[in-house]
């Protein structure tokens, strides 16, 4: 393998078009072509191969942004402009961002914005754990039953989902933690235990609070709130590395005559 190269998805990641696993996606549906052939899936590329994607040469790779923005009811997670209140419409920047997870149509609250796939990745993957906080109001009472069961558990098409925290905040009201991003997956919970939900907003991801944002407004994170999503460093092993084994330097007694 030539070190000089660099997977597609990775290298298209890495130019702002979007995620690792949404670039996959782009090139299995034909939409890359590497010198003007098609291009594959888990292809790596050499320094000189021109890439398109949807036609347009791949260009110099553009200044980061990092974006909460608070969404409203109505917006759809997507920069495709034959979709009515998409993104790019509502979000005006000069670089090409895309959703760091998504909400659904109906829903509200944070939502993140970048053009970093490398780090959309670290704030998205399962094995970093980060919570979603989400503040949900149903549409009748419901009685302290319902946050045992969820508490305890329920099984959705893609596992057990089990809360990181579940509580009451009124009476048709309570705030629910996930670290799992799967496809509606709030609403999907609270249709399995019967309950239907009136509202929902996500209040926040990991540390990253909605706060005062304003419905329909964004602003740029901070150096530390970026920093605070990077992976921790690899703990050193404090046990002796395997090989010969270490010889005993204590002082040997000399036995008891």
């Amino acid at each position: 393998m030539n070190r000089s190269s660099e997977r597609l998805n990775a290298l298209l990641s890495r130019h702002g078009i979007c995620s690792r696993r949404a670039a996959d996606e782009l090139i299995s549906t034909g939409r890359v072509t590497v010198d003007g052939l098609p291009a594959l899936t888990g292809q790596r590329i050499l320094p000189g191969q021109e890439i398109e994607v949807d036609g347009k040469p791949l260009g110099r790779r553009p200044r980061r942004v990092y974006l909460a923005y608070h969404k409203p009811v109505g917006v759809i997670c997507s920069n495709a402009s034959e979709l009515p209140d998409n993104l790019a419409s509502k979000v005006q920047c000069e670089e090409r961002l895309f959703p760091v997870g998504r909400l659904d149509v109906q829903s509200s609250g944070l939502l993140l914005l970048t053009n970093d796939g490398e780090w959309a990745n670290q704030v998205l993957h399962p094995r970093y754990g980060h919570v979603r906080e989400y503040l949900v109001r149903l549409k009748a009472p419901y009685e302290d039953a319902l946050l045992q069961r969820l508490a305890h558990g329920i099984t959705l098409e893609e596992g057990l989902l089990v809360p990181q925290e579940v509580r009451r905040t009124g009476s048709r009201t309570l705030v629910i933690c996930l670290t799992q991003g799967w496809n509606r997956v709030v609403r999907r919970t609270f249709t399995a235990v019967g309950a239907e939900i009136e509202a929902l907003k996500r209040t926040r991801i990991a540390h990253l609070l909605l706060g005062e944002l304003v419905s329909g407004q964004w602003r740029n994170l901070t150096p530390a709130e970026l920093a605070a999503f990077r992976p921790p460093e690899p703990r050193q092993d404090p046990r002796p590395s395997r090989g010969r084994p270490q010889q005993d330097r204590r002082p040997r007694r000399s036995p008891r005559r």
